[in-house]
């Protein structure tokens, strides 16, 4: 750490005498060539801080890529994308029943992501009185392995 703050003084430090030399040489052949100059310098700076640094004694906090914070990232995806599908089916589905003249108060979806990424709903929750024609609509868009439930006649 001590190597890095040293580089990081040493670089701002030329970068003040740089911008000081360029400025002081107004020749347009000299100014050019002096631009050389400099970038030489800066060049083995850099080189000479990165020919001491042991790559594999830098470490980070977190890593990433390792098991378990990809899983969990993974498993969060996976709720945000079941929750987007469902929203997106309720608005749909829900437009088509309202066309239909039929009014819900609540159209909910549960859906499941397979490890292959396949999309199955399995159960639509719904509260209208219009069930039968509902559950028409309902069937016919996502099939009839779909378990419907009209939360109107539980209670």
């Amino acid at each position: 750490m001590d190597k890095l703050s040293e580089f990081v003084k040493t670089g701002c430090f030329a970068a003040i005498a740089f911008f000081i030399i360029e400025n002081l040489v107004s020749v347009t052949r000299i100014k050019g060539q002096m631009k050389f100059l400099l970038s030489l310098i800066f060049i083995t700076l850099t080189a000479s801080f990165f020919s001491g640094v042991d790559y594999k004694s830098i470490s980070f906090k977190q890593n990433l890529w390792d098991n378990e914070s990809y899983a969990a990232s993974a498993e969060m995806c996976n709720i945000l994308l079941e929750k987007q599908i469902s929203d997106n089916l309720s608005e749909v589905i829900g437009d088509e029943l309202n066309n239909a003249g039929i009014k819900n108060s609540r159209l909910d979806f549960e859906i499941n992501i397979s490890q292959t990424n396949c999309i199955d709903i399995s159960k639509v929750i719904i509260n209208t009185m219009q069930y039968t024609d509902a559950e028409n609509i309902l069937r016919s868009r996502l099939g009839e392995e779909v378990e419907i439930i009209n939360e109107a006649e539980c209670g």
